[in-house]
């Protein structure tokens, strides 16, 4: 039962091949960014066509580089699921999550691993409960937002210490009827809510990314029977 708050991020936890498979992306975080990316923060991918100034450093025309999602409007890729790179002194490492302003070694580039198939299904935590009556209702098919304090361009939420863990939550109330939200919900009760728990305080619940930068957004279900 999820009676407190410990929001973990957008963590993958099932895809419809059987396995959810993170995908390397070369080159887009930059030595010196600023921003900090945590284990589990959602993320997109961004670049400007002039080019100039982003989280600190220089950016080169058309460069794609990976930002936080930063409102509960934007698009997502997926999360962040760790970072390769050769730091200042020129010893290979392998992290969960970016510490801002980390410098890495002239010449050589980073290797970002991020869950950006739409397909796979993610768990997180709400930041209130879904159902505060005595009736258990469905939520199968609805549409949430991530917690809009949660997101931010450059400061998502989350901890560097013990593991870099993203503290990034949906918010609990549910996008209106005829709007698109940024996740759809999958499983009516979520992983760790059974049916007379669905009142918790903070439940998990099983989601899709809707608004996907690799697709379309969906529909929400359509109100009346």
């Amino acid at each position: 039962m999820a009676q407190t708050q410990t929001p973990f991020g957008l963590l993958a936890r099932w895809h419809p091949s059987g396995q959810a498979r993170s995908n390397a992306y070369y080159n887009v975080l930059l030595s010196g960014m600023t921003t900090p990316l945590y284990y589990g923060t959602p993320v997109k991918l961004a670049y400007t066509t002039g080019g100039g100034t982003n989280q600190g450093v220089t950016v080169a025309a058309n460069q794609v580089i990976v930002e936080p999602v930063a409102a509960q409007a934007d698009l997502c890729i997926g999360s962040f699921a760790g970072v390769e790179y050769t730091d200042s002194t020129g010893v290979q490492k392998y992290s969960k999550f970016w510490t801002g302003g980390t410098t890495t070694y002239p010449g050589t580039q980073t290797i970002v691993y991020l869950w950006d198939d739409p397909e796979i299904v993610y768990e997180i935590q709400l930041d209130g409960a879904l159902d505060t009556g005595s009736n258990v209702y469905q939520f199968y098919g609805r549409h949430l937002n991530f917690n809009s304090s949660d997101v931010s361009a450059t400061a998502p939420a989350g901890n560097a210490v013990p593991i870099g863990q993203s503290a990034c939550r949906a918010s609990a109330t549910l996008v209106a009827s005829g709007s698109v939200g940024q996740l759809v919900i999958v499983s009516s009760f979520g992983p760790q809510n059974s049916t007379t728990q669905i009142n918790d305080p903070f439940p998990t619940q099983y989601v899709k990314i809707n608004k996907h930068q690799l697709r379309n957004p969906a529909p929400q279900i359509a109100t009346g029977y």
